[in-house]
């Protein structure tokens, strides 16, 4: 599992173990938007999706921006810090196939 975590102005990335992604999207989410983090990703390790949410106004985000292997992440707070997709998951065992 790998989590980054930047104060409640910066984003929260999260990679839950196997099974655990429901509980991320369901009590996290909504717990995350009701703090008013403006920025919350979640690493899905089996699929290798990463969704990036953005909070759409006070205590809800906005649909999830998806992602493949060929794209790059951005985050708002962090322009400094691109998060090529592929990197991600470079030299762990493809699990998608």
């Amino acid at each position: 599992m790998a989590t980054l975590v930047i104060a409640t102005d910066g984003p929260i990335v999260d990679g839950p173990p196997q099974g655990q992604c429901a509980y991320d999207e369901q009590v996290k989410l909504r717990a995350y938007a009701r703090a008013g983090l403006l920025e919350y990703a979640i690493i899905d390790p089996v699929n290798r999706t990463p969704r990036h949410y953005h909070l759409e106004h006070p205590g809800q985000y906005a649909p999830p921006q998806l992602y493949d292997h060929s794209q790059t992440m951005r985050f708002d707070c962090l322009p400094g810090l691109p998060l090529p997709v592929g990197d991600l998951f470079a030299g762990a065992e493809d699990t998608t196939a």
